[in-house]
């Protein structure tokens, strides 16, 4: 076959060179409860038991459902009240231009009749101190781009802005069912305000805008991360896996495709402008089922030099 075996090495062998490494994401927080003490609220954890929906003693850590390894957290709300599990991030106040991501997979113990709020469940990054909406005098923080399962049976994206109880319910995605385990991953774009959400690694949502300040605040940034049990009764809630992280760079557009090679034959590999013109010698009856891709080489007869 003369020397065609020794051009398609060669072509491959170049275009590995080509490759690029890929940046890898950094993580700000991670927590999957399997540290804690079972049957207690994690507060040596640094968890901040805000409200305690049904009683203190429903929030917890548990052993029943779980993702990862043996623990998860178990929230439970009541009927006009919630219950909220809040962890500060510090790093977040130090990315106001970054895309920030918060995943967990969350578990709704069933579908039951909505309470004071249609919400069952909720995760979202949050700021804890800052809300124009109080209730007795009690602030109850702004979200950012939450994601909620409510009692309509359906997950919402884009659950923004103000207190818990009158806030935006957000945009419809997707049903869910009791019982079951969903992958959650919001991305929150700090520096366009908007947002996207994934559903066990599907997309689901993208380009709900999410609050750049409130009246009075400039540009309010989340501070931590926070887990509601909902607004209902016998309503458990588990969550698991918890993470924010700071997403890799996005890449650089790929370059312009080379221009196709002029040909005098049909075999077609990857051009290789090294040297100006790049001649090789080819048995061009070997050749003649080569199809061609959008970029080849020029093929020199034979004879040529």
């Amino acid at each position: 076959m003369r020397k065609l075996f020794g051009i398609l090495f060669l072509s491959l062998l170049l275009l590995g060179f080509n490759g690029v490494r890929e940046a890898s994401s950094r993580t700000l927080f991670n927590d999957n409860f399997d540290v804690y003490q079972q049957y207690l609220f994690p507060t040596i954890g640094d968890w901040q038991l805000l409200r305690d929906g049904s009683g203190v003693e429903d929030q917890y850590v548990d052993t029943l459902n779980c993702v990862s390894n043996t623990q998860s957290l178990h929230l439970a709300g009541a009927s006009c009240w919630i219950s909220s599990a809040y962890h500060a991030v510090l790093e977040l106040q130090q990315l106001p231009a970054a895309t920030v991501t918060l995943t967990a997979n969350v578990r709704v113990g069933q579908n039951v009749a909505c309470g004071c709020n249609p919400v069952l469940a909720e995760l979202a990054l949050f700021n804890l101190n800052i809300n124009p909406a109080t209730w007795n005098d009690d602030t109850w923080g702004t979200r950012f781009g939450g994601v909620s399962f409510n009692c309509d049976g359906f997950i919402y994206g884009g659950v923004n802005g103000g207190d818990v109880v009158n806030g935006a319910l957000g945009v419809r995605l997707q049903p869910f069912n009791p019982n079951t385990w969903y992958n959650i991953r919001i991305d929150l774009n700090m520096a366009t305000k908007f947002s996207r959400v994934f559903i066990d690694n599907v997309p689901a949502l993208n380009g709900i805008e999410i609050p750049s300040s409130l009246p009075g605040e400039v540009n309010l940034l989340p501070t931590g991360v926070i887990l509601f049990g909902g607004f209902a009764i016998n309503n458990p809630v588990w969550y698991d896996d918890v993470c924010v992280f700071e997403p890799p760079p996005t890449p650089a557009p790929a370059p312009a495709p080379a221009p196709v090679c002029n040909a005098t034959g049909l075999l077609h590999i990857p051009c290789l402008d090294l040297f100006g013109e790049f001649r090789l010698l080819v048995d061009m009856e070997l050749a003649t089922l080569c199809a061609p891709p959008d970029i080849c080489f020029r093929v020199i007869p034979f004879d040529s030099n």
